[in-house]
């Protein structure tokens, strides 16, 4: 009998550390549409001559946090 009691609590504590998860399938994934749309004939183009930026108004608002020069 004591064996048998012994037994009961040990399957009692294994079943109750069993947790049953439903994985939750509410999840979507959105995702946002560029605004431009770059063809097979563009994209090389594009890879060849990245677009410009105008150096020097990048460099003088570089310039003018550090005022090195």
């Amino acid at each position: 009998m004591n064996r048998n009691v012994v037994f009961v609590l040990l399957l009692i504590f294994v079943l109750s550390g069993i947790s049953i998860d439903v994985p939750d399938n509410t999840v979507t994934t959105s995702f946002e549409i560029p605004d431009y749309v770059l063809s097979q004939t563009e994209m090389p183009i594009y890879e060849m001559m990245p677009p410009e930026v105008n150096l020097t108004y990048a460099e003088d608002l570089a310039f003018s946090l550090f005022g090195i020069r």
